[in-house]
């Protein structure tokens, strides 16, 4: 799949999975890693972790080969499946990150996304959160959401400006149907990477190459809330009136990643944190927020936290022995967090 320079430029700042970063970026005086207090710190070798994601006490961390899971919060890993062959590293498509989708029955939906010409799409489906079954998905699911115990819904992804369907399985991610095709608008990059987050089994967010899209009918219809100056790459929805997303721009070779919120259900959108990726400054790789204020924010080998609704952010960890970054962050509520980065290491915070 060929892409304009300008994709290439983004796959290349988005998915980077190893970097030395700089002094000025994250205040790296020693060698010494910084845990503040509530966090700690567990290392699998030779992972390049992705995304992580947790239901109470049981979590799942997928790297580019592997599956690992955990049943005590985090503390202990052990393999629970291995995909056989690395995924293809794919230009402007998210490339071999993953996304999780689970739920407190066992069920868990791990999508591959979109990958140059579709040979390699999967999922990685299990029904008791052990055993992993990997199945070819026809359908090129980009992200998945399981809402209940059973009952999820998913969206595809969007290449060469071909529709976006929304989906919904009511058995764990067996079988899927479609329940709308996201309504098109102004393309504003043939990038095909989308992103949903929903609050409830009726209230959503989803992010497209055409925008932000909301809907508060379990995804049967769905509006266009907001058109943002630039590529949507994160997005947290906290509950039905609050929800942020980051999107990314480019001025010359430097990228502009920017948080923007709302407060009222999507009428209203406040940009409230942009930074500059250029020479020593690490991109925003994920966020999330816990509530309307609290968020957390993995860039480079740090993880950040903001009290005052993402205008302010103060670094609570630094993983300085490591040369790789922090590339997904996950809450399940404001005492209990992971974070994992692509050379191994899982951080745990509670309080």
């Amino acid at each position: 799949m060929l892409r304009l320079m300008l994709i290439a430029v983004i796959a290349s700042s988005l998915l980077v999975s190893c970097k030395k970063t700089s002094p000025n970026d994250n205040n790296n005086t020693s060698s010494q890693d910084t845990l503040t207090a509530g966090w700690t710190m567990s290392k699998i070798n030779l992972q390049q972790f992705t995304d992580i994601h947790f239901v109470q006490e049981n979590g799942i961390v997928v790297s580019r080969t592997d599956i690992y899971g955990s049943n005590d919060g985090g503390e202990t890993w052990t393999q629970r499946s291995n995909y056989g062959t690395e995924a293809f590293f794919g230009i402007g498509d998210d490339g071999w990150r993953r996304s999780i989708g689970m739920d407190s029955a066992g069920n868990v939906i791990i999508s591959q996304g979109l990958l140059n010409g579709g040979e390699k799409d999967s999922l990685a489906l299990s029904h008791d959160s052990n055993h992993f079954t990997i199945l070819p998905d026809s359908f090129n699911i980009n992200d998945s959401w399981l809402s209940s115990n059973n009952v999820g819904f998913a969206i595809t992804a969007n290449d060469q400006d071909t529709s976006i369907h929304f989906l919904k399985t009511i058995n764990g991610g067996t079988s899927w149907n479609t329940v709308s095709i996201i309504p098109r608008a102004t393309l504003i990059t043939n990038v095909g990477v989308t992103r949903l987050a929903f609050v409830n089994s009726q209230t959503g967010w989803v992010s497209t190459p055409y925008g932000l899209f909301k809907t508060t009918n379990g995804g049967l219809s769905w509006s266009l809330q907001y058109t943002p100056p630039g590529i949507i790459t994160n997005l947290s929805a906290v509950d039905s009136y609050t929800c942020y997303i980051e999107f990314i721009a480019f001025r010359a070779w430097d990228e502009i990643g920017t948080i923007s919120k709302t407060t009222d259900g999507g009428i209203n959108w406040q940009v409230v944190f942009s930074v500059t990726t250029g020479p020593g400054t690490d991109p925003i790789q994920a966020f999330q927020f816990v509530n309307a204020t609290t968020g957390y924010m993995a860039r480079g080998t740090s993880i950040y936290k903001s009290t005052d609704g993402g205008i302010n952010w103060d670094k609570e960890v630094s993983i300085h022995s490591s040369l790789c970054s922090f590339e997904d962050i996950y809450f399940t509520d404001a005492n209990h967090g992971w974070a994992c980065s692509t050379e191994g290491q899982i951080v745990r915070y509670l309080r």
